[in-house]
């Protein structure tokens, strides 16, 4: 969740199974009260996550962040996003690449590359807290619990500290499995225009 103003904004996406990707952007003001973009948004939405982009970038300034504001999204773990980590970073660790080694090793299938579920962290400051606005200076992540394909993760940072010496947020940073397991921990510092 995300304080803009009076208003409290709950941004997820979540790319659903079989590779039919749905947006959501729901709001919750104050009162508790809630409502959903129309249809048109939601379909923007689940085009822009298909094509790997994200349509609404928040823009926090420095003087605009606060202590305890919040944001969160949601992505699956797919087969795909696996190659083309892959792809990118040339990782051929058996663990992540081979099925049957992963099961001698005692795993339920292939183990996620760790820093494909932490990479999420740059989303969460680049796209939603601050967002646009935004410079990573660091990012510490502990890998709890294994991730596998299909796991849908929930990617969520909570504002800890505001620097406005260094112009500088603290944000708190988790994700968790569709079980609600805790399965990486992160703390990002982020530089924000003022």
């Amino acid at each position: 969740m995300q304080y803009r103003g009076n208003v409290l904004f709950r941004v997820s996406f979540r790319l659903a199974q079989q590779s039919d990707v749905q947006g959501q952007n729901g709001m919750q003001g104050q009162n508790g009260a809630q409502g959903q973009s129309g249809a048109q948004g939601q379909s923007r939405n689940a085009q822009a996550l298909e094509k790997g982009m994200y349509i609404h970038m928040n823009s926090y300034t420095l003087n605009q962040l606060s202590v305890g504001m919040q944001a969160a999204f949601t992505v699956e773990i797919t087969s795909e996003r696996m190659e083309r980590f892959y792809e990118i970073t040339g990782d051929d660790s058996p663990i992540h690449r081979n099925e049957e080694y992963a099961a001698a090793r005692g795993y339920q299938g292939r183990v996620c590359y760790g820093m494909l579920g932490a990479a999420m962290f740059s989303t969460l400051a680049g796209v939603y807290l601050p967002g646009e606005h935004c410079l990573l200076h660091s990012v510490e992540s502990k890998f709890v619990k294994p991730v596998f394909i299909g796991d849908v993760l929930t990617i969520t940072g909570t504002v800890q500290e505001v620097n406005e010496v260094f112009g500088e947020i603290t944000i708190k940073a988790v994700i968790t499995n569709q079980n609600g397991v805790k399965v990486t921990r992160g703390v990002i510092k982020a530089g924000v225009a003022k």
